[in-house]
């Protein structure tokens, strides 16, 4: 009798930081090694912004074009990794989605049916004031899934 993999899905966090780069290398590997679907998503904080305009940091005009801003930057990101894919002969299936990190991220996971979300690591010591680090123990402490947070 034929073996159930363990991992038929994987989701990849992406976010252009270092850790995040690394995360997607590591989910290439194990979508190669492994024989799984790979997919990485980038989000768009609109949540963030949407709070940075209530409290008259940003005004809609300055919203609106850091928000074009970060979507350019997140295409341009998934650009990058889909090469590094291609490269490895992985196939692969982004997406640029829109919320708080987090939410998104989750509900992304269980639209794909997800066995393992992989993100960056991150610092403890950065955790009160890096946003994402936050997002990320989030992730981890909310994930449906089993969650492999890649050094």
């Amino acid at each position: 009798m034929a073996e159930e993999k363990l991992l038929k899905k994987i989701l990849v966090v992406a976010d252009g930081s270092n850790e995040s780069i690394n995360a997607c290398r590591f989910g290439i590997s194990m979508a190669k090694q492994y024989d799984v679907e790979l997919y990485v998503s980038y989000v768009v904080d609109t949540a963030t912004l949407d709070q940075l305009l209530k409290s008259h940091i940003f005004v809609a005009d300055e919203k609106e074009e850091y928000e074009k801003d970060i979507e350019m930057t997140g295409q341009r990101h998934l650009e990058y990794v889909k090469l590094m894919a291609t490269e490895n002969e992985v196939e692969i299936k982004t997406s640029l989605l829109k919320g708080s990190i987090h939410s998104a991220i989750l509900l992304e996971a269980k639209n794909i049916g997800a066995d393992a979300i992989i993100i960056g690591g991150w610092k403890d010591t950065r955790m009160r004031v890096d946003l994402a680090a936050k997002e990320r123990q989030y992730i981890l402490d909310t994930a449906p899934c089993s969650v492999i947070i890649v050094k």
